[in-house]
């Protein structure tokens, strides 16, 4: 199996998670939806995460399209019990703390840093992205972290 093709199973909760996304976000908007439309997810490829996410992001704002998807992403693995409204408020910073933190070593040693930051940012997405089998070889393999990316002296990881 190759690094950009999941897994049935994995396939199968993916695309779960992304119609409870698509519900999520059509509500916000109420907009009709087409279950499945346009998503890269449905044939397989990766990476499943493909933003930068942080506290206050919402889906349907902008770009961005994918907390809800990283909510059900943090319940399922972390069992954290978040509600899954689309919105990356504290309780889904301090859940993606938490996965940073029992990550470290992927996620935080990568920026020399030893303090999570609850930003859905490169090496957390990355993570995430390799936990649901989509393993990005080139990046993890070339990590090459650009320091300057530093927000009022915290890395963002």
């Amino acid at each position: 199996q190759s690094n950009t093709e999941l897994s049935d199973e994995k396939r199968k909760e993916i695309q779960e998670l992304i119609k409870e996304t698509e519900k999520l976000i059509a509500q916000k908007q109420s907009q009709p939806i087409v279950l499945g439309a346009e998503t890269e997810f449905i044939s397989g490829k990766c990476p499943v995460f493909t933003e930068y996410m942080t506290t206050g992001d919402f889906d349907g704002d902008g770009d961005t399209t994918e907390v809800a998807l990283l909510q059900r992403f943090l319940n399922r693995h972390l069992g954290s019990q978040l509600v899954v409204d689309g919105y990356f408020g504290k309780a889904t910073a301090f859940a993606v703390k938490t996965f940073q933190e029992i990550y470290s070593e992927d996620i935080l040693k990568p920026w020399n840093s030893d303090h999570s930051t609850g930003c859905f940012y490169k090496t957390t997405k990355v993570k995430a992205n390799q936990i649901l089998g989509c393993y990005d070889e080139e990046f993890l393999e070339n990590i090459n972290i650009n320091h300057s990316l530093v927000v009022t002296g915290k890395v963002l990881n």
